[in-house]
């Protein structure tokens, strides 16, 4: 951004895992194990300047929800909730209620990647198994599809497409695990909208 450090006014930071945005803290971040970290005050002791700090995520999803803004529809047709489905090294969603961030009791909600859809599947990051996290992510395509290249799903859809037998098998799962994730938000949460990104 070719700005000092000192010259910031504020940060924001968005982060995996859960986050008590009103204090900063980082309660837990299974993909980065971490657990207990009070990120926001420890930046604002060091830079003097205002932190928040947000699931990155939920932060996403705050982003897709004004582009909305900025998409050509009208007021009276943008809705008045979406999700967005975040896949990535993990599967979660960020949930937006008339135009604000639903955390649930606990901050987690739109956590679908730790939901358990095959109780004989693979150990998951948070100690469950089978979760869709573990068939329809950046993590689950790294284990299931070996590669070198620097976008291995992207390989993983050219070889499908081009009948590679395993590469079709982990490509459905994916895809069927997707849109399990986008029935459960909608079903769940009912959302005018899901956004996948």
């Amino acid at each position: 951004a070719e700005v000092a450090p000192g010259d910031f006014l504020s940060i924001g930071i968005g982060i995996p895992g859960s986050v008590d945005a009103e204090a900063g803290r980082v309660a837990h971040a299974v993909n980065l194990d971490l657990a207990g970290l009070d990120l926001g005050p420890e930046l604002a002791a060091r830079f003097g300047v205002p932190v928040r700090v947000e699931n990155d995520v939920n932060a996403a999803a705050l982003g897709a929800w004004s582009l909305l803004d900025t998409a050509g529809l009208a007021r009276s047709a943008r809705p008045r909730s979406m999700a967005y489905l975040n896949l990535g090294t993990g599967m979660a969603a960020g949930i937006v209620l008339d135009g604000a961030l639903w955390r649930g009791s606990r901050g987690t909600a739109g956590e679908v990647g730790h939901i358990p859809v095959d109780p004989d599947g693979v150990l998951c990051s948070c100690g469950q198994r089978g979760c869709l996290e573990t068939l329809a992510s950046g993590s689950a395509v790294a284990r299931q599809w070996s590669s070198e290249h620097p976008f291995p799903v992207v390989e993983l859809f050219e070889a499908a497409d081009h009948g590679v037998p395993l590469a079709v098998d982990v490509r459905d799962r994916v895809v069927e695990n997707t849109a399990a994730a986008v029935q459960i938000l909608i079903l769940t949460f009912d959302v005018g909208r899901v956004f996948i990104g």
